[in-house]
């Protein structure tokens, strides 16, 4: 696989398919890294906030920042659950989208901040 030994902290290869879980809804925002969408749970109809990442390997440092700060933080009452890292494989590795899924809380001011 084009990932193994990119990372220390993430295993791509045990990543989930997102779309065996999730639906994208709407566009919510775009930044440097990628576009934020919100998403429906397939099996429980929780919405969820998506932020899809394309160029994977270029973007390893940051990808891995990231996620130690999402999975080590989300315990805490002012942030919200992270539900994990998914890997949505395309034709080719240009292709391919890693998927940050955090929950939307149904806190009056609480959307996540990418």
């Amino acid at each position: 696989m084009a990932y193994n030994g990119l990372s220390q902290h993430v295993d791509f290869v045990r990543l989930p398919n997102p779309g065996e879980r999730f639906e994208l809804l709407d566009l919510i925002g775009e930044g440097t890294y990628g576009e934020v969408y919100s998403a429906k749970d397939k099996h429980n109809g929780r919405k969820f906030a998506v932020k899809i990442l394309e160029s994977i390997a270029d973007n390893i440092e940051e990808i891995e920042e990231e996620y130690l700060v999402l999975r080590d933080l989300s315990k805490h009452p002012n942030i919200p659950d992270f539900a994990g890292l998914f890997l949505k494989r395309g034709l080719t590795v240009e292709d391919d989208q890693l998927w940050f899924v955090l929950e939307v809380s149904d806190r009056p001011s609480w959307v996540p901040i990418w």
